[in-house]
């Protein structure tokens, strides 16, 4: 599925990929030319003491340097615009195929996994092919090249390549192998995580109204349990990668100096040729290493893929007519025949063979016990559901047949769970009509019994709405939806249980004031309250799928013993609806028992409607950001307190901390001194290399005042500084003495550096837990108006993919920041002892790189900040449409929903690039 996602949506980025491709391959190449002029220099060069051949060939190395760095750089920057915009075409493709969801398509995945695919899943895999575009082409190229160059200097040595390569492929190979499934469990675990919190934010209200905070908890902290067990097993692998990789390439280069140096002692070889040998190996084992940081991303990749190709490959059950119906008339006549319905993989369908007829002016009101069907028999007129059987029609018309607009035109429907959009109260009651003046929507407050509560704020239709309406109440709200679909003026009116929230006075009134409203409309309502539909033309009686009875108020209460029992279970409850019973049983006739009323969740629960309702005035502040705005910060913040703030994670673990700087001081000296020893044993073969070919019988001595005596002095300062005996070889004892000793310090070093590793993921993962359950912590201590002034998803976003880049920034940035320094230190003391000389010419660079550093460091933080800025503004605006799915729906928004999408989309990837 990886492949099929980056096929199909790399496709338009072609020429881009093909630079890239030109680009790493020019870059290639010369990292490949480079080891041959350096064994050119070594051969008859140094050995020949001829400095202007080595002044001559190292200027065309400096060339073929600068050529590879910027041919590098290029090669990167056009990889990055590829991999942004197949992100950005992917976040499209998904967002396109949710919209184009019916309800059933968008209950099976639920609203907390889609979100997680459409964002995480797909930053997963435009990483993959951020990396896999630099990587994937310079490994190959980089192998293949290596290989046919090491050939060509010495055939006979070819055996270590094809010994040391594919162990190394097996090793990493397995190693992912267990990794996969590790991280397929990974995302299942911040789907839970989201799902978990995302309740939370919903239904922050109603949490604290029931002082829930407690049980939440324990929920959201199951949830990053489950999750910090898993990236505990995920990191203790990755740990072990690395030392299992460096230690194969140490055992590598020994050999080939053992080996080779066999060779070059025989005569068979030069030490130029050698040198270059190592460096070819080095390069090979070195881009499959490379290509292991590609493999470590890949199994991730492969799972979120999956993860989202079950998302495109979906096909919509509900697709709108190619060559659309368009009605005689636009009456509101509603006509159900026959209809049946069944969710997938239901035993039993939720509607049987159900028929009825709802004409202009009239009421039809549907009750029945909870789960009998009423709100699926109520979605089926704007086709939220397709019917299994049967047919609906909308003046005279299938509604398979009509157009979405037609649709949109003539029903309006206020769902069971009233849904208000980020914004102000005045661009939701505009919903469905957005050139209804103001008159027209105090007119539809006044008749929704909402417009006493609107005055009373100080902005009135200028107030503030939270995403999902969370910052007023649950009988608010369901008025502000009562009179978005009055100022819509639809020719049907679909009310699915949209008064429960309201207290029985008010909705006394409200039922009451639309008539004139609705004198000329089909108005279809579902209730719980019998008191609601007592009016009604005609009351359909639901029960078990089926309508049972059919009638006026008296005539049921005369003839229909279900509607009987509703009616005295209704009066021993006080007047409450079903849904209001104080009791923790409720009886249901369908299943003919009593069942356990559910506990409402943080989800689903309302506060009920009290005109006492007191919401705290939003008043914006610079910090705060735009609606979308995502994150609050508009600016980079300060580096050195951020990164405090990060390492006080860490403070109270400063014993395992203590240790891991022990271990990386340890690992560090070791793999400082390793070179140096691996340096005396290269010179062990090149002092043989001299001395077999000098005469045996003279001492050194003699030689180095012979050359002198020639004019060589190059040659004899060269004899003089070096252990070279006239006459003998290589010195294999000693030889074999310093492979032994540099295998062993780098055995050591990878014990080391496995351990601090190990240490460190779990220090990490046990504070990046509790950095979790801290913010879910601040979250249920927030004023509620902080929640108003900002998206969900944006808070989703803080804490998944914010926390998991701390949590990469603690792995990878503390350890190596760490052992940096350490080696910057500890390499600069060795290449004194070696030449002080060339030691000060070496130190030139570091400050231009200090320099060079500090600027794209800067340069970076702010486009860092300004990207997540984006970013979390991006994923609220995904988390509001896919949560106000129903809605958007309903009112024909999908065009508007995805023109706004696009242009966020596009904001996004821009930010990627400042």
């Amino acid at each position: 599925m990886l492949i099929k996602l980056l096929r199909q949506y790399g496709r338009p980025y072609i020429p881009y990929i093909i630079a890239v491709f030109v680009f790493q391959l020019a870059s290639t190449i010369a990292a490949l030319y480079l080891p041959s002029l350096n064994a050119q220099i070594i051969d008859q060069g140094v050995a020949k003491a001829d400095t202007d051949f080595i002044w001559r060939v190292g200027g065309v190395m400096l060339i073929v340097a600068l050529v590879q760095v910027i041919a590098a750089i290029a090669g990167v920057y056009y990889g990055s615009k590829a991999a942004m915009a197949v992100g950005r075409d992917l976040r499209r493709g998904v967002f396109r195929k949710v919209t184009a969801f019916s309800a059933q398509e968008l209950g099976s995945f639920g609203a907390p996994t889609l979100i997680t695919r459409g964002t995480n899943d797909i930053q997963q895999v435009q990483m993959v092919l951020l990396v896999g575009l630099n990587f994937m082409v310079t490994t190959p190229i980089m192998c293949i090249g290596g290989i046919i160059m090491a050939l060509r200097e010495d055939l006979s040595l070819s055996w270590l390549v094809w010994v040391s390569v594919p162990l190394l492929v097996v090793v990493v190979g397995y190693l992912v192998y267990l990794l996969m499934p590790l991280f397929k469990s990974m995302q299942a675990k911040i789907d839970k995580i989201n799902g978990v919190l995302r309740e939370q934010i919903v239904g922050i209200r109603v949490v604290r109204a029931f002082v829930r905070e407690p049980y939440e908890t324990k929920r959201f902290d199951a949830a990053n349990d489950d999750l910090t067990k898993v990236s505990l097993k995920v990191g203790a692998i990755f740990v072990l990668m690395f030392p299992l990789i460096t230690m194969i390439l140490h055992i590598a280069t020994s050999a080939v100096l053992w080996f080779g140096g066999q060779r070059v002692d025989a005569g068979q070889m030069q030490i130029g040729s050698l040198t270059a040998f190592l460096q070819y190996l080095l390069q090979i084992l070195t881009a499959v290493m490379m290509g292991t940081l590609m493999a470590m991303m890949i199994p991730r990749a492969v799972v979120c893929a999956e993860r989202i190709g079950e998302v495109l490959d979906v096909e919509p059950t509900i697709h709108m007519a190619p060559t659309p119906t368009e009605p005689a008339a636009k009456r509101g006549e509603v006509e159900y025949r026959n209809v049946s319905f069944s969710y997938p993989g239901a035993e039993a369908p939720v509607l049987k063979d159900i028929s009825f007829t709802a004409s202009p002016g009239q009421t039809v009101a549907i009750i029945g016990a909870t789960g009998v069907g009423k709100t699926t028999l109520l979605s089926l007129l704007p086709r939220l559901y397709n019917v299994a059987s049967g047919e609906v029609l909308l003046d005279g018309v299938p509604v398979t047949e009509l157009s979405r607009k037609a649709i949109t035109s003539r029903v309006s429907m206020v769902p069971q769970k009233p849904y208000l959009v980020s914004g102000t109260i005045e661009s939701n009651l505009r919903f469905g009509k957005p050139n209804a003046d103001d008159a027209e929507l105090w007119d539809a407050l006044t008749v929704a019994q909402g417009a006493d509560f609107v005055r009373e704020k100080s902005k009135g239709l200028e107030s503030r709405v939270a995403q999902g309406g969370t910052n007023v109440s649950g009988g608010q709200r369901q008025r502000l939806c009562i009179a978005r679909t009055l100022v819509a003026e639809p020719k049907v009116y679909l009310f699915d249980d949209s008064f429960s929230a309201l207290d029985v006075a008010t909705d006394a009134r409200l039922r009451k004031a639309p008539k004139e409203k609705t004198a000329d409309a089909t108005v279809i309502i579902v209730a719980q309250r019998v008191t609601t539909i007592t009016e009604a033309d005609q009351i359909l009686v639901l029960d078990d799928g089926a309508i049972v009875d059919r009638g006026t108020h008296d005539e049921l209460l005369a003839s229909s013993e279900t509607y009987q029992e509703i009616v005295a279970s209704y009066d021993q409850r006080g007047g409450c609806s079903m849904s209001e019973q104080p009791k923790d049983k409720r009886k249901s006739r369908r299943r003919g028992k009593e069942v356990e009323a559910p506990q409402a969740s943080a989800e689903t629960a309302v506060l009920e409607d009290d005109d006492d309702f007191v919401e705290e005035e939003y008043k914006p502040t610079e910090a705060d950001g735009d609606m979308f705005g995502g994150a609050p910060a508009k600016k980079a913040k300060a580096f050195w307190p951020s990164a405090k703030r990060l390492v006080g994670l860490l403070r109270h673990e400063w014993l395992a901390l203590v240790a891991i700087f022990a271990a990386v001081a340890i690992s560090v000296v070791l793999t400082v001194i390793g070179p140096k020893i691996l340096g005396k044993a290269m010179d062990v073969i090149f002092n043989g290399v001299i001395g077999t070919g000098l005469p045996a019988n003279p001492t050194k001595e003699q030689v180095i005042a012979g050359a002198r005596a020639q004019g060589n002095n190059n040659f004899a300062d060269m004899l003089a500084t070096s252990e070279v005996v006239p006459g003998h070889g290589i010195d294999f004892n000693a030889l074999s003495y310093l492979i032994l000793v540099v295998l062993s310090i780098y055995f050591i070093a990878s014990v080391f550096n496995w351990f601090q590793g190990y240490l460190l993921n779990r220090i990490v993962m046990k504070a990046i837990r509790k950095l979790r359950s801290d913010v879910e912590a601040k979250l249920n201590r927030l004023p509620l108006n902080y929640f108003d002034t900002g998206q969900r998803g944006d808070v989703l976003s803080r804490v998944t993919n914010d926390v998991d880049n701390v949590q990469q920034g603690l792995q990878q940035a503390f350890s190596q920041l760490v052992s940096s320094i350490l080696l910057l230190v500890g390499f600069t003391v060795m290449m004194f002892l070696v030449s002080w000389q060339l030691a000060l010419i070496a130190l030139i660079a570091i400050p231009l790189s200090g320099v060079v550093a500090g600027v794209i460091g800067s340069r970076s933080q702010k486009l860092f900040a300004a990207q997540w800025k984006t970013t979390g503004a991006f994923n609220g605006q995904i988390e509001e449409s896919f949560s106000g799915h129903t809605l958007v729906t309903l009112f024909g928004h999908e065009e508007d929903m995805l023109e706004r999408f696009d242009e966020r989309n596009e904001e996004l990837y821009k930010a990627s690039f400042g």
